[in-house]
């Protein structure tokens, strides 16, 4: 930045640094910075969305998201922006609003994102439709494959799980890592696996948040 003060990709790692050390106003003060250079950085808009979502202001987090709903026609951005605007309102326990949202993100762009979400979230519902729940799953299913060619990989597992020479390393990533429910629930899984001598663990927190029970998960 000091060499270049039009660095919009330096002002938003700035904004990641800041964020990660939770100071709100100057983590969104250089994402700001960073999109005035280029209105169009996608990754700075997203990053200041989860900003603003993280740090649960969600007034200011719903008026970003109108904004680039109304100015943008890319379908990748898009279907990130009716995904945030879903967790919005799932956080207000708005549920068939939030599917509503989730619906909007997947006729946009199907990807995994939109997809994970919407078979997430759609379990909330007392009527959520079970048959789009498993043509959704199964088209997950074929997302996953696509990308990550997930048959060769449980055939590698398979081979990892019956040698001797190597370990078998797991990787947990998630932004729940805090004082939430999934944190709790798999808190034993992660012990256990901890103490056993055939695999190694690897845990990454998505999140800038940490709590007592991050530091917990930690240890």
């Amino acid at each position: 930045i000091y060499l270049n003060k039009n660095n919009y990709e330096g002002y938003n790692y700035l904004g990641k640094i800041f964020g990660a050390i939770n100071n709100y106003k100057f983590a969104k003060l250089n994402f700001e910075k960073a999109l005035i250079i280029n209105p169009n950085f996608n990754i700075g808009i997203k990053n200041l969305i989860d900003l603003t979502y993280n740090f649960e202001e969600y007034e200011e987090c719903n008026s970003i998201i109108h904004k680039y709903i109304n100015q943008t026609s890319d379908p990748d951005l898009l279907s990130f922006l009716y995904i945030a605007k879903g967790r919005i309102s799932f956080s207000l326990l708005e549920f068939e609003k939030a599917v509503k949202d989730f619906d909007m993100a997947i006729a946009t762009k199907a990807n995994l994102f939109s997809l994970k979400n919407y078979l997430f979230f759609s379990q909330y519902l007392e009527d959520f439709s079970k048959k789009k729940y498993f043509e959704l799953t199964d088209l997950l299913e074929l997302n996953i494959k696509k990308i990550k060619n997930i048959d060769k990989k449980k055939l590698l597992f398979e081979e990892l799980k019956n040698s001797n020479k190597k370990k078998i390393r797991i990787g947990f990533i998630s932004s729940d890592l805090r004082n939430h429910a999934i944190s709790y629930q798999i808190k034993n899984v992660l012990e256990e696996l901890g103490n056993s001598d055939e695999v190694d663990i690897y845990i990454y927190n998505d999140s800038i948040r940490s709590e007592e029970h991050t530091s917990e998960l930690q240890s």
